[in-house]
């Protein structure tokens, strides 16, 4: 299963980046290849993204849940494709 490690060191405020964070009408537009998204409640989002595997073209809808980790420097988080067959975690 492949991996993906990605670090970014942000020099702002916590409680200004838990607000972006926890808001997915601010980062969602910002994913690769996106197309849309929904928010299902307060820590759940649903977002369908089109991605390019060589000559393969899908569109796959997955469902993100953010952990509630205010005041932590930490944003824990879920997701899972539609039909789960792509799914992990990470922080």
């Amino acid at each position: 299963m492949p991996k993906v490690n990605e670090r970014f060191d942000l020099k702002y405020p916590i409680g200004t980046i838990w607000r972006f964070a926890r808001d997915s009408d601010l980062w969602a537009p910002l994913v690769p290849g996106y197309i849309r998204h929904h928010k299902i409640n307060h820590h759940a989002t649903e977002l369908e993204c089109k991605i390019n595997l060589g000559i393969l073209k899908k569109t796959l809808k997955f469902y993100i849940e953010m952990n509630d980790g205010e005041g932590s420097y930490l944003i824990p988080f879920q997701f899972a494709s539609e039909s789960h067959s792509i799914f992990g975690h990470g922080i």
